[in-house]
């Protein structure tokens, strides 16, 4: 969904089963959704916010759980901005 008066952009992202083969070794997430919604602030400046949830459909060490939770959000968006700073330097 794009927003033409403010620019605000909504992408969502979800998971899609059946894709790739499953692995009776492995845990598959079965269940993940992202929301993210982008806005510009003013020139070269952006807001922007991920929502997300996610069920692994497995058992998996908590520990695990929470670094996933944490950082890849902010894994995301570090890249997102790396590359978009790329893009401008060409």
């Amino acid at each position: 969904m794009n927003d033409t008066l403010t620019g605000e952009r909504k992408i969502n992202a979800v998971s899609l089963n059946g894709v790739i083969p499953e692995y009776a070794d492995m845990v598959r997430i079965k269940d993940y959704r992202q929301l993210w919604t982008i806005t510009p602030t003013g020139k070269e400046m952006t807001h922007v916010v991920l929502e997300g949830f996610v069920d692994p459909a497995g058992s998996i060490p908590i520990w695990i759980s929470n670094i996933l939770i944490i950082e890849s959000p902010l894994k995301a968006i570090s890249g997102l901005k790396e590359r978009m700073s790329q893009k401008q330097i060409k």
